[in-house]
């Protein structure tokens, strides 16, 4: 690192070691600069680094060395090659000069995205001039100090020093969507030293003061770093690239971290690279196509070694490695001679046509109308070309739940206030009321129009209930939208000051004592009411202070980091669409003392206020069921009756929180709050730790007030898209944070369970497991294996590979590991298991067999419901599936948010959602899409298709390939294998040609559905991706049979026929049929023939044609290479025969094939 790194030593022990020291507007920073360079290459070494790239295929390190053997052939006196190296090299290049190409195009596209991000301009101070000025991005150094105005992005990692409005709150707040995937504004304090060192000396105060920085890191949590004077800062403290300020005028920052040593840059390096199952079949392939190779040179060796003997004595073969000179032993020339003449053997397009495939099926995707989300604007995406194919051979599709099949817009629809229902919860009536076309706010006041009732009576209960709903959150009310107060709310740590006298102000904003009533005027709302503007952490708590500001107690604003204020205003009468009110509305201020936020440990959160009206301190906490359960007071809660109503919600589907207040003395308090103070100084690790522990010291003895119900409706299309993939035979696990009754009603509602639907449910709370661990383990052991006994697995249908393939097993016996992973079986589609994540900590703990047995079970069931799973357990759940079963099953982890980043990352296939919880998962995904419904076009049309092109392009590569190999072999026992070819260079060139046009045409037209989107009537279809019956080891054996097969057969014919007897001729003839016979099977092998396909079979043999006529004309030493003049259509009629004949044996050979079958 070049900038200065220091060390002290402090009581004996070293501070600061390895950190590094960065001097505000001052020298000794180094060379640091905010210049983004993401290319790979430069002018000097694109060619060689884009030259070595190529060989990380092993075809093309084949091809190479098969190339370099041609030269040492024809070059040197090492042995004599049959065949000159310009047809295989010129081929090469081509396809290494296509690669390096796209290789090149790509660079260009990061060179013009490096340079629009570093030419974005920021104000920068400049000492000079004593001013801010406009720099480039690029031109940013350590040490600089920024201005970043409102609205503007972060351009490097650095530390608050000063905010516009340090009189008012000395904090500002950013949204950072771009760095995490997180769309809430968060808060970033400035330190009181940096504000007053600023106010009393300006700039100045600021220059050549060090600050020591620990090492750069991709962690988004760890940030640290000290100021000169001791001043301590966190990551409370550092706005990070690619942070987007909001809610505030201005801020000045110094430059920590720049270029690719910020944490957003960092964390981008970390993405895992998968491979698709068609390139493992590709490659397994390969090795058989290898070892077919070394049989027939093998065969080739022994052949003339000991059956033609005595072709050595001919002396006009000039045969022998002495007689042309060869130093090679003779064993190893003749090798080397037969490995040239069977090169082509291993199609030297196969990766060409891989990569067009994926091209174009990328294309397919991005360019599809159907899959367009009008509310969002964006199409669907693949973001990982090489798994383009991938989506049509899933097995398991692993699902959340929230913003993935629901929408992610939250709505308070009901609430219990001392054991009394408040809204809807029925689903009839949520159904109804989704249908209203009024606005947000009207739509709540219908529906909670008899808590409006109770609220009119003055219900104190209800009361205390709604205005613990507008207190207790950590909401923002966005700056210019509705109140315009400029103020905002405190959301990370403690805020104590001194208390501000309660007043009250009417809607014209006249103070008065609390209680007194403004001016009378009546109140007569716009026909669309607009909602208040808030920003919340999440949807659950913007839809519960949105809901209690439908019902007349509106958050409004917060002022002087300790102010927040609430409109009270009493309930409407709601009569033939006429809103007056009933009472007029004042303004409470309630001073904010401490806030504790939401945590994942605790799960729920809490804030202390002092009541304007009784200047008594109040602790308003809400959390989860369970969480909340646990702290709620013994004398005043009724446990059973709360626990019923949870239970009603959440078989509706409904997301529940409770809210509960307690009283706090200003002796507890104060104590307290020294503790919490001491826990909000903490810089070191254990911070978060210290705040919880704090935390729960306070929350406790609560006095529950009521319960809300949250309703997050189902995406349009999603029971739909479900029974679809169901009816594809996909396995569906959804796997959730909610509680079970919630899963388990969005499951019924979404059709992933239906009347049928035999639920296994493996709950800690059903099966009552002891608290000794490893006894509970084994109980549930015993519970699994009875589900098993009464649930026997059955073996999926034959067709997708499983031990068959003859090749495919002797590699299987060489490695035995696979013999530990379990046979795909068949899932019951009316079987449903639902198991929570407690159960799911005992499953995974240390104990194999439990785990075999949980992974058995689940299996069976169509369907897995997985409840308050954790983002490990979601990512482990999708390991686990794939690790234990064969074959290695093809795994889709769907996802809208950062806590499904793991799952998304383990599946074979990620996709993301680009919904309203950010776009983490989105850019994580190797495919996005912006609903759910679109999840079956995505998978059975595009997924499907590609899949059936693919594999078609690819198989018929290998067959064309290996027809050409076997009739150069079987053309050397008629050449006593002298080494002879039987096709020349412009042959072998051409005929890859030839294979080249059809391919790509059926791999990108072909379709066996008039209309793509009619595969979705039949789901059934999906079977021939999901099963793998078109590029199974078989379908290899099968190939490598064929290629055998037609070549011998149209060897026999065309050697039989011929009237001429002359090498050159039967090359010709052979060659004819070989390509012609090609051209039918593709012309076979496509499910529809459209224009493009049609011109491109016309097309071969029109080439085929002009291509004996010309050869014909010019004749070749004095032969004939066609027999055009001698025989005329004697000749045609015999190689049109062959053709047809070669051709047949594919119908005929599976009919009799069959009758002998029958007769044995």
């Amino acid at each position: 690192m070049a900038a200065e790194i220091e060390l002290q030593v402090v009581n004996g022990e070293e501070e600061f070691a390895g950190w590094e020291t960065v001097r505000v507007l001052g020298e000794g920073n180094g060379e640091y600069t905010n210049e983004v360079v993401s290319s790979k290459y430069t002018v000097m070494n694109f060619l060689p680094r884009t030259f070595l790239l190529q060989f990380r295929r092993v075809g093309n390190i084949y091809f190479s060395f098969i190339v370099l053997v041609m030269i040492m052939g024809s070059y040197t006196k090492l042995f004599q090659s049959p065949q000159a190296p310009w047809g295989n090299l010129s081929i090469l290049m081509v396809i290494f000069g296509l690669n390096m190409t796209n290789e090149g195009l790509d660079d260009m596209s990061r060179v013009r995205k490096d340079r629009e991000t570093n030419t974005q301009v920021v104000d920068v101070y400049d000492l000079e001039s004593k001013s801010f000025v406009k720099k480039s991005w690029g031109e940013i150094g350590r040490g600089d100090l920024i201005r970043l105005s409102k609205g503007c992005v972060c351009p490097v990692d650095m530390l608050l020093v000063h905010v516009s409005d340090v009189d008012v709150e000395g904090c500002c707040y950013i949204q950072t969507a771009n760095v995490d995937g997180e769309t809430y504004l968060k808060k970033r304090e400035c330190k009181k030293e940096f504000t007053e060192g600023i106010k009393k000396g300006d700039v100045d105060w600021l220059i050549d003061r060090r600050i020591r920085v620990e090492p750069p890191s991709h962690s988004f949590s760890s940030f640290k770093c000290v100021v000169d004077d001791g001043i301590e800062t966190t990551s409370d403290h550092i706005i990070l690239r690619g942070s987007e300020l909001r809610n505030t005028d201005w801020i000045w920052g110094v430059a920590l971290y720049t270029g690719n040593e910020t944490k957003m840059l960092m964390s981008q390096g970390t993405r895992q690279i998968k491979q698709s199952k068609v390139d493992k079949l590709a490659n397994k392939v390969i090795v058989s196509v290898l070892i077919i190779l070394a049989i027939l040179l093998l065969v080739s060796v022994l052949v003339v070694t000991f059956a033609y003997a005595s072709t050595s004595t001919l002396w006009y073969l000039d045969f022998t490695p002495e007689a042309d000179g060869s130093v090679l032993p003779a064993w190893l020339a003749l090798l080397l001679t037969y490995l040239v003449l069977y090169r082509q053997i291993l199609p030297i397009l196969l990766y060409a046509v891989q990569e067009g495939m994926n091209v174009i099926q990328t294309k397919y995707i991005g360019w599809d109308l159907n899959m367009y989300d009008e509310d969002t604007g964006k199409f669907a995406s693949c973001n990982t070309t090489s798994l383009a194919q991938e989506i049509g051979q899933v097995n398991w599709i692993f699902s959340d739940k929230t913003g993935t099949l629901t929408r992610n817009e939250m709505r308070l629809v009901a609430c219990t206030v001392e054991g009394e229902t408040y809204g809807r919860y029925l689903c009839k009536d949520l159904e109804a009321l989704a249908e209203e076309t009024c606005g947000v706010l009207q739509s709540s006041r219908i529906c909670f129009s008899d808590l409006l009732d109770a609220l009119e009576q003055r219900d104190e209960n209800v009361e205390a209930f709604m205005r613990a709903l507008s207190l207790c959150h950590t909401v923002l009310v966005e700056r210019d939208h509705g109140h315009k107060d400029t103020t905002r709310m405190l959301r990370r740590r403690s805020l104590s000051s001194s208390v501000v006298e309660s007043t009250a102000y009417n809607l014209l904003g006249t103070k008065s004592t609390l209680g007194v009533v403004g001016e009378h005027d009546s109140y007569q709302p716009k026909e669309e009411e607009k909602p208040p503007g808030y920003n919340a952490e999440s949807p659950d708590e913007e839809a519960l202070v949105l809901g209690a500001a439908a019902l007349g107690y509106k958050f409004s604003f917060t002022e002087n980091m300790s102010t927040l204020g609430i409109e009270v205003r009493h309930p409407y009468k709601i009569d033939e669409d006429i809103e007056l009110p009933r009472h007029p509305t004042h303004v409470e201020r309630w001073e904010v003392l401490a806030i504790n936020p939401f945590t994942s440990d605790r799960k729920r959160m809490s804030v202390l206020y002092r009541d304007p009206r009784t200047k008594r301190i109040k602790l308003y906490v809400k959390g989860a069921d369970n969480q909340m359960l646990a702290i709620a007071s013994r004398e005043t809660t009724d446990f059973e009756g709360l626990k019923a109503t949870l239970q009603t919600f959440a078989e509706h589907g409904l997301r529940t929180l409770v809210v509960g207040e307690r009283e706090v003395s200003e002796e507890e308090f104060n104590a307290w709050n020294k503790r919490h103070d001491e826990a909000c100084g903490c810089t070191d690790k254990g911070r978060k730790a210290k705040l919880d522990a704090v935390a729960c010291e306070i929350e406790k003895d609560v006095k529950v007030l009521g319960t809300t119900a949250v309703e997050d409706r189902l995406q349009d299309g999603v029971p739909q898209t479900i029974s679809i993939l169901r009816a594809a035979k996909i396995n569906i696990w959804l796997i959730t944070g909610d509680k079970v009754e919630t899963a388990i009603n969005i499951g019924r509602s979404a059709e992933l369970l239906t009347q049928n639907s035999d639920v296994l449910m493996l709950t800690a709370k059903e099966l009552a497991l002891g608290e000794d661990f490893v006894s509970a383990q084994g109980d549930l052991l015993n519970v699994i294996y009875q589900m098993i006994e009464e649930h026997p697995a059955e073996d999926e249908d034959a067709g997708d590979g499983n031990f068959s393939g003859f090749f495919d097993r002797v590699l299987r016996n060489r490695f035995k590991k696979t013999e530990r992973k379990s046979k795909r079986v068949k899932a019951n589609p009316d079987l449903a298991l639902v198991v929570d994540g407690d159960t799911l900590h005992y499953i995974f703990k240390d104990h194999e067999e439990l785990q075999a047995a949980f992974l058995k079970l689940s299996k069976v069931c169509g369907v897995v419901i997985a409840c308050r799973a954790s983002p490990g357990q979601k990512a482990q759940l999708v390991k686990a599936v794939q690790d234990n079963t064969f074959p290695t099953p093809t795994t889709l982890a769907i996802g809208d948010g950062a806590n499904d980043v793991p799952m998304i990352e383990a599946g074979s296939v990620g996709v993301g959602i680009s919904g309203k919880e950010g776009t983490h998962a989105a850019n994580a995904a190797d495919f996005t899409i912006s609903q759910f419904k679109f999840l079956a076009p995505l998978l059975l049309v595009h997924g499907r298709s590609g899949y059936i092109r693919v594999a078609k392009a690819i198989s018929l590569t290998f067959y064309a390939n290996l027809l050409f190999t076997f009739v150069s072999f079987y053309y050397n026992f008629v050449c006593r294998f002298s080494g002879q070819p039987a096709f020349s260079n412009i042959q072998y060139v051409l005929f890859q040609m030839f294979i080249a046009v059809p391919v790509f045409a059926l791999g990108f037209t072909d379709r066996d559905f008039r209309y793509m989107y009619d595969a979705l009537k039949d789901p059934r279809c999906y079977d021939v991706g999901r099963l793998n019956r078109i590029l199974h080891p078989a379908f290899v054996d099968f190939q490598i049979l064929r290629g055998a097969a037609h070549g011998a057969f149209a060897f026999l014919l065309v050697f039989w026929n011929d009237y001429d007897g002359t090498y050159l001729a039967l090359s010709g003839s052979l060659y004819i049929v070989v390509t012609v016979v090609l051209t039918v099977r593709q012309g076979l092998s496509a499910a529809s023939l459209n224009i493009l396909i049609a011109l491109s079979l016309v097309f071969n043999v029109v080439m085929v044609i002009l291509l004996v006529f010309i050869v014909n004309a010019i004749k070749q030493k004095g032969e004939n290479m066609f027999n055009l003049s001698q025989w005329g259509r004697y000749y045609w009629n015999q190689l049109i025969a062959t053709i047809f004949l070669v051709s047949l044996m594919d119908y005929l050979v599976p009919i009799f094939y069959m009758q002998f079958k029958k007769l044995l």
